[in-house]
């Protein structure tokens, strides 16, 4: 999926090249505030994510295991502690670059949504197929 670029809005498109371990469109990860206006994002055309997330489910994850790969799960800055705590647990692999430019471009997203970096009403959507 790709975002209309807009003023101000900042574009990430990751790397192609591994083949996705499911056949669920890859999810698109961003920031938008309270009218729906995207102000950041990353996209995941290699489906990175549906190799990392548990599955749905999963209770030793109170916010990943929520994210729909079929869906839109949206998070707020109350949840970010949570959701960062979650995120840094898993692992990225030095053998995969693109999941380690996935990941980190996440856990940013994260920090900003925990930071309240773009103001109050913030929030940060996985959007799925």
């Amino acid at each position: 999926m790709r975002l209309p670029s807009q003023g101000g809005f900042q574009t990430e498109t990751l790397p192609s090249g591994s083949t996705p371990a499911r056949d669920a469109m890859p999810l698109t990860i961003y920031l938008q505030d309270e009218s729906g206006a995207q102000l950041t994002w990353v996209e995941d055309p290699t489906d990175v994510l549906s190799r990392v997330l548990p599955e749905p489910g999963n209770r030793s994850y109170a916010c990943l295991n929520n994210i729909d790969p079929y869906g839109d799960t949206i998070f707020n800055y109350l949840q970010a502690p949570r959701l960062a705590a979650e995120w840094n647990s898993l692992s990225d692999s030095p053998d995969d670059p693109d999941r380690a430019r996935v990941l980190a471009s996440v856990a940013k997203l994260i920090h900003e949504l925990a930071d309240r970096a773009h103001g109050p009403g913030v929030y940060l959507r996985f959007c799925g197929d």
